[in-house]
């Protein structure tokens, strides 16, 4: 189940790279799509502690973060764009 999704600064029309927050049946984890080795990905919590974190590998062009519980804060799916040395504004979903 999908609790929401968030196009990121610095994607383009051909390249419209977004984050997802999804709920699976062991937590909440975060979904890169339309991405490019070294674009990050992460769940946070509402106090704004990062977990999860991971860069999509070279090669691929999506990538989950780390799970987190079901239970605790509400959570929300975070990226950033991070191609050819420019760092874009991290982007993140509604919390879920």
């Amino acid at each position: 189940m999908t609790a929401g999704s968030t196009r990121l600064s610095g994607g383009t029309a051909a390249r419209p790279t977004a984050v997802r927050l999804w709920r699976c049946d062991n937590g909440w984890h975060a979904q890169i799509i339309h991405a490019k080795a070294g674009d990050e990905v992460w769940v946070t919590n509402a106090t704004g502690v990062v977990t999860g974190f991971r860069k999509v590998p070279s090669g691929s062009t999506s990538m989950n973060s780390g799970t987190v519980g079901i239970h605790g804060s509400p959570w929300r799916a975070c990226g950033k764009i991070v191609t050819s040395g420019n760092a874009y504004p991290a982007g993140c979903t509604p919390f879920g």
